[in-house]
C-alpha cells in the first residue's frame, strides 16, 4: 500500500566526525608489518623530515607539533567534504589556529579528569559509538566512512572518549555550579526574557544615557529586543495541527511503484468516487479505510495522520486536509500515489505550551545560554594554570581573543 506522505527517507549518514575537530590528532597511524622476507619501498621524504616537526604549543608540559595539528586538520576538511561542504582557504590560518586551541584545551582538560569523570565519559563515549554504528546501517559501512578521514576505529572510538571526557570535566567543574531559577523559568515563559534579552536590555540602559548615540539608533535597538522576546515566544508554540483519515487508491503498481496503466488508474478514480458516496451516505468511515484503503502504512497507521503544515506530505493531500473542518470528507483528491478521500478526525489551532509541559526544556536551554556564556572566562583561567604557550607566532595571531577551545565551529 501507498503513503501518501513525501517522508523523507534516511540516507547512509556519514560518520559524525565533527567531534574530531575537537580532539588533538595524538594517536600515530597505524604500522605496516613488515615479514623478514618482504623490502618496504623506498619513499619520498615527508615534509617532517625535510624540515623537522617544531613544537607550536605547549601546557603542563604537553608539546603540541605541526604535524599533530597538520593530522588533524586534514581529518577536519575531510569531514567537510564527506558532509559536502567547501573550506574558504583564505581562513586557512585562522582556522587552524583554533583548531590548535581546541588541541590544547583537550589536553588540559583531559589532564583534570578524576576517575569519576573517565567512568562517565566511558559510559558516554560507549552510547554515541552505538548510536553512530547504527545511523552507518553496518560495521563495513561505519568503517569505509572513517577510512575517508584517513581514522582506524580505534583512533576514533579514543578520540570520542578523549571529547566525552573533557566533557564530562566541564560538567562537574563549571555547569555544575551555575544555576537557573523558577523565576528566570517563568520571566522566559511570560514575555520570552532569557539571558541574551538581559543583556541587550542592559545595552539599551547604557544607549538611553549616551548622548552620542541616535534616536533612530535606540529605537532600532529596542526592535532587536522586541524580536529577540517574539521569537522566544514562538518557540514555545505548538503549531496549528490536522488529524485525518484517509482512504486511497493507489496508481502505483504495488511490486515496482511504477505508474498502472490509464485505464487502471481510471478505475481506482471510480473505486474512490463510489467509496466517497458511500462516507457521505453515512458508511462508517474507518471501516471503509480498514477495508478498502491501498495505504501500504496502514499496519501501523490505520490510514491516519496527524500533520502540520511544515509535515513533507504530498502538498495536494496537505492542502486538501487542512482546508476540512472537524467531521468534514474532502472530495476526491489526486497525488502522485493516487486517490485519497479524507475525513478531518481533528483540528488544533496554534496555542502556547503549558509551563508544566515545557519547564524541562526551557531549564536546558537558560542553563545552556549560561554555560556558554561562562565558558570564555573558565577557558582563560584554565590555559592561565596550564601556562599555555602559543610558540608560532602566525597561530598566536590569528587566533580570536574571544576563543574558547571548546564546542564553536572552527570556521
Amino acid at each position: 500500500m501507498t503513503k501518501p506522505a513525501l517522508n523523507p527517507t534516511r540516507g547512509a549518514p556519514t560518520v559524525r566526525v565533527w567531534l574530531l575537530c575537537c580532539l588533538a590528532a595524538v594517536l600515530p597511524a597505524g604500522m605496516d608489518v613488515l615479514t623478514a622476507q618482504e623490502t618496504p619501498a623506498r619513499k619520498a621524504p615527508t615534509l617532517e623530515e625535510l624540515f623537522g616537526d617544531p613544537v607550536i604549543a605547549r601546557a603542563n608540559g604537553v608539546e603540541i607539533h605541526q604535524a599533530e595539528l597538520d593530522k588533524a586538520f586534514l581529518a577536519y576538511l575531510s569531514n567537510l567534504a564527506a558532509r559536502g561542504q567547501q573550506f574558504d582557504d583564505s581562513r586557512r590560518t585562522r582556522s587552524e589556529a583554533l583548531l590548535l586551541d581546541r588541541m590544547i584545551v583537550t589536553h588540559v582538560l583531559t589532564n583534570r579528569a578524576t576517575r569519576i569523570d573517565q567512568r562517565i565519559a566511558a559510559a558516554n563515549a560507549e552510547k554515541f559509538l552505538a548510536r553512530t554504528r547504527e545511523d552507518a546501517g553496518a560495521d563495513d559501512t561505519f568503517e569505509r566512512q572513517l577510512k575517508l578521514t584517513g581514522m582506524t576505529v580505534e583512533q576514533f572510538n579514543q578520540r570520542i572518549y578523549e571529547q566525552s571526557l573533557a566533557e564530562a570535566v566541564v560538567e562537574r567543574e563549571l555547569k555544575s555550579t551555575l544555576e537557573v531559577s523558577e523565576a528566570e523559568i517563568q520571566a522566559f515563559y511570560d514575555d520570552g526574557t532569557d539571558l541574551r534579552v538581559r543583556l541587550m536590555l542592559e545595552e539599551q540602559a547604557r544607549l538611553a544615557k549616551d548622548p552620542a548615540v541616535a534616536e533612530s539608533e535606540r529605537l532600532e535597538f529596542a526592535a532587536q529586543i522586541a524580536r529577540a522576546r517574539e521569537n522566544n515566544q514562538a518557540s514555545m508554540m505548538s503549531p496549528e495541527t490536522v488529524k485525518v483519515a484517509h482512504i486511497l487508491r493507489s496508481v502505483l503498481d504495488p511490486e515496482n511503484r511504477i505508474p498502472l496503466p490509464k485505464d487502471q488508474r481510471d478505475a481506482q478514480k471510480n473505486q474512490a468516487e463510489a467509496l466517497l458516496q458511500q462516507a457521505r451516505q453515512g458508511a462508517d468511515f474507518l471501516e471503509l479505510v480498514k477495508t478498502h484503503s491501498q495505504d501500504r502504512n496502514l499496519p501501523e497507521t490505520e490510514g491516519i495522520y496527524t500533520m502540520t503544515r511544515e509535515d513533507r506530505f504530498a502538498p495536494e493531500f496537505l492542502a486538501a486536509s487542512f482546508s476540512l473542518e472537524q467531521g468534514q470528507i474532502s472530495d476526491v483528491v489526486e497525488t502522485r500515489f493516487g486517490y485519497h478521500v479524507i475525513k478531518c478526525l481533528e483540528k488544533r489551532q496554534p496555542y502556547k505550551r503549558p509551563l508544566a509541559e515545557i519547564t524541562e526544556r526551557l531549564h536546558t536551554f537558560l542553563l545552556e545560554q549560561k554555560l556558554q556564556r561562562a565558558m570564555p572566562d573558565y577557558f582563560r583561567k584554565l590555559k592561565q594554570e596550564a601556562k599555555v604557550e602559543i610558540l608560532d607566532k602566525k597561530y598566536r595571531d590569528a587566533l580570536p581573543q574571544d576563543a574558547t577551545g571548546f564546542g564553536s565551529d572552527v570556521q
